[in-house]
């Protein structure tokens, strides 16, 4: 566990727990149980970078562009049986970007997906 002490992170908590809360739902309902999801946290100048990585179906390749698009589903059985509307990664998207941060979608090594989602930082000097 690191504690970040010396950090102030400009942001809407409640905001910002939906979103973080949205994409942890999705790594655990999309993961087969005895899986495991990993949560990052590293600080950089001016940004944190939370990272969600799952071990779970994947996303593939050519859907990457549409995964923060409003109501957008895959297509794959895994994620047309499973309960849903395509709107949780959009609601991540637009809470980030809507307060100066960012979020993006990599293939995990593991066979899942990295959710990276970055957050502007402010430090204290004191």
């Amino acid at each position: 566990m690191c504690e970040f002490e010396d950090i102030m992170l400009w942001h809407d908590s409640k905001w910002t727990a939906e979103a973080v809360s949205n994409v942890l739902d999705n790594a655990v309902k999309y993961s087969p149980a005895g899986t495991k999801v990993e949560i990052r946290v590293e600080r950089f100048i001016s940004y944190v970078l939370i990272e969600v990585e799952d071990e779970g179906v994947g996303i593939l390749k050519k859907d990457y562009p549409n995964i923060f698009k409003r109501f957008y589903r895959d297509s794959i059985p895994e994620v047309e049986n499973t309960e849903g509307t395509g709107i949780g990664l959009y609601l991540v998207h637009q809470i980030l970007e809507g307060q100066g941060g960012s979020v993006c979608a990599s293939a995990s090594g593991k066979r899942g997906t990295v959710i990276k989602m970055m957050l502007p930082a402010k430090y204290r000097f004191e």
